[in-house]
């Protein structure tokens, strides 16, 4: 879909009748992003009408409803048509502590789904089983989430604790600048805030073994070195020339000469044309779907999501309590440790 309609539907999926006690999952499959329209990431046009969403601000108010965001990246167009979106939905999928997939073959797009939906299903049942513990430690005594992290992570340990897993083979270059991108998103009060602080990798985003063939290579051209609206930009389009019709050839001699070049070119075009040579096979990454022992990643997630529920998310990872804990100290989930209150400063 087109980055207006990104937009919508993740103000829609917020929106929509949920049922408290479902388990809520929102599956945004895309290959392009959601941050930019026609120069400016707050034209969102549906139905005709301007409508000012920012991003940032949904998956913040989904984290606080306990709705989890998973992207399906469409690849290889989402990499090398947009300068930072593969970093952007990165950063949309940390806020609410989801997960970005990368699809490079569509049968591979079933897997995703259910997947992602069988893991989070069982994420929720470990949810619901350590809210108090995690609620009470961390609002309610102030531990730091990783000793709190570290407790819960024996504990599975010691009884054996599996859950089935989406398993995905890593398919993008590791990147210092890609990985502070993410952080300064993730961060972020709003998009314009981010603009100018993000940085425009020239570098392929893919691995090697995951990169488009050379006949399906779409040439874009060189990278600007900043997103105008602190969103994503697209890359920019090479002018290609079109070549001049070629002159038909002359053919020498008299009227027999011209009947036999003439039966020559309608044999030839009454003939069919050659089957076209099949496309390159695009690499796609190994996936699966298995029972295994829950790993710190996952509970690094129950941990956060079940924070984030009793929250109020608000930039930068800053969560103030609310509910049965309201007054108590907030917390930074980005640097893991509690705030402090007001009448603490003085």
């Amino acid at each position: 879909m087109g980055p207006e309609a990104s937009t919508a539907a993740l103000a829609d999926a917020l929106n929509m009748e949920w049922d408290e006690d479902a388990v809520k999952i929102v599956v945004l499959i895309t290959d392009a992003c959601a941050a930019w329209h026609r120069g400016t990431w707050r034209l969102d046009f549906r139905m005709g009408r301007p409508i000012q969403n920012d991003p940032l601000e949904i998956v913040r108010q989904m984290a606080e409803r306990g709705i989890t965001l998973y992207v399906v990246a469409c690849e290889p167009s989402l990499s090398t048509q947009y300068l930072h979106a593969v970093d952007f939905y990165r950063a949309l999928c940390r806020i609410t502590s989801g997960r970005m997939v990368p699809l490079l073959n569509a049968a591979q797009l079933g897997d995703y789904i259910v997947g992602s939906a069988v893991e989070t299903v069982e994420t929720e049942k470990l949810i619901n089983e350590f809210r108090n513990t995690i609620l009470d430690d961390i609002y309610g005594q102030g531990k730091p989430i990783e000793e709190v992290m570290q407790q819960i992570q024996a504990q599975m340990a010691e009884r054996k604790t599996e859950i089935k897993t989406l398993n995905v083979e890593e398919v993008y270059e590791a990147s210092a600048e890609a990985d502070s991108n993410v952080g300064v998103w993730a961060q972020a009060t709003s998009l314009g805030s981010a603009r100018g602080r993000t940085t425009a990798l020239s570098a392929p985003r893919l691995k090697a073994e995951y990169a488009p063939a050379p006949s399906a290579s779409l040439g874009w051209a060189s990278l600007s070195s900043a997103s105008p609206s602190g969103g994503c930009s697209p890359r920019s389009r090479p002018a290609f020339s079109v070549p001049a019709p070629l002159a038909a050839p002359s053919v020498p001699g008299g009227m027999m000469a011209r009947k036999r070049s003439t039966l020559l070119t309608e044999t030839s075009s009454s003939m069919p044309a050659p089957p076209p040579a099949p496309a390159p096979q695009q690499a796609a990454p190994a996936v699966s779907l298995a029972s295994q022992a829950i790993d710190e990643s996952q509970t690094k997630r129950i941990i956060m999501q079940t924070l984030m529920r009793n929250a109020k998310v608000g930039p930068g990872g800053v969560l103030t309590p609310t509910g049965e804990y309201s007054g108590a100290k907030g917390v930074n989930i980005l640097e893991g440790v509690p705030l402090a209150r007001d009448e603490d400063k003085d």
